[in-house]
């Protein structure tokens, strides 16, 4: 045995009182005071054998306290983003099928109109698959459909610049692309934009590591030719 060894030995079976003992030594009396060299003066002597494991066991709560919500955020990130994802397509779908139907329709000119009744039942339908009201969502702030259109109807000719119809409170992002070159193909066409907070898509479960999903938008645009040209 080493002499750090001899000196661990000596300090776990360090003789203590019982009121300063720790809750994991176990007390310890020299079975024969004579033949065993640790008992003191030839007495029998209480000693205090103090366990490293217990320590050990409070060290390694500590650590997977430490560790455990780097391990919990990728798969909260997963399951949100995941579900996310799957949500967008009913997205798609409602901005598709509202562009089709407004591409059908003698469109206001008037900038600031609200959006046809008959694109927004269509884009009502489509997100209800997903568990959202259009009507509520778009009083409360969490939906905004946008219409752009550069088409009038009376005259059958194009509007420069274009027409932007809106409806919604929710701040929605303009789109990437740029509208179609009016000069270009002198063509009548229509843009909808379907914006949605974040949260109403998926659930809100990392918003403790500061990622909240109500303070998102996500947004799905789609843009078809009117067939009035």
């Amino acid at each position: 045995m080493s002499k750090l060894q001899r000196s661990n030995r000596a300090f776990r079976n360090r003789k203590q009182s019982p009121e300063h003992a720790h809750p994991s030594c176990n007390q310890w009396v020299c079975p024969d005071p004579h033949a065993d060299t640790k008992c003191a003066g030839g007495l029998p002597t209480v000693f205090w054998r103090c366990s490293d494991r217990v320590k050990r066991g409070g060290i390694a709560v500590y650590e997977l306290i430490l560790v455990l919500p780097l391990l919990i955020l990728p798969l909260l990130a997963v399951v949100v983003y995941g579900v996310l994802m799957a949500n967008r397509q009913p997205l798609e779908m409602a901005a598709r099928d509202g562009a089709l139907i407004a591409s059908h329709l003698d469109l206001p000119t008037t900038a600031g109109n609200v959006v046809p009744v008959e694109v927004e039942n269509v884009i009502a339908s489509a997100l209800q698959e997903i568990g959202i009201d259009v009507t509520t969502a778009l009083t409360d702030g969490t939906l905004t459909i946008r219409l752009e259109h550069n088409v009038d109807s009376a005259t059958g000719g194009i509007l420069d610049p274009p027409v932007v119809l809106e409806e919604g409170t929710l701040i929605c992002p303009a789109p990437n692309l740029a509208p179609p070159s009016v000069t270009a193909t002198d063509r009548g066409y229509v843009r909808l934009t379907v914006c949605v907070r974040s949260d109403l898509l998926t659930p809100n479960l990392m918003q403790t590591y500061y990622i909240d999903m109500s303070q998102r938008v996500t947004a799905q645009t789609k843009t078809l030719r009117h067939t009035g040209f």
